[in-house]
């Protein structure tokens, strides 16, 4: 439960963003956010995340796994391993205000 590489303790349940972003999208660091997405018109999401500031870069972002990993669409893969493209999948963020 503790990532002393990033310095994150206690949970797993988090989303690392820039803070630019976070300022930008006027999202609250205080509460839980809804990560979500659509591929083929399938509504994936991920509840009860916290944003953490992380020097990350701009309009990307980071989670574990296997926490988030229902957000992974199966149609989308590598070119050529064909494995999951985990780290190119689109999602939006929701702050629990707005669901």
């Amino acid at each position: 439960m503790d990532d002393r590489y990033r310095g994150i303790y206690g949970t797993r349940d988090v989303i690392l963003m820039n803070k630019k972003d976070i300022e930008k999208f006027g999202l609250d660091t205080s509460k839980a956010v809804t990560v979500f997405n659509n591929y083929d018109s399938v509504y994936r999401e991920v509840t009860g995340l916290t944003i953490v500031p992380y020097d990350i870069p701009v309009s990307c972002v980071a989670t574990y796994f296997p926490e988030c990993k229902a957000l992974i669409p199966l149609s989308e893969t590598a070119r050529k391993s064909n494995t999951p493209a985990s780290k190119s999948i689109r999602v939006q963020i929701k702050n629990s205000a707005s669901l």
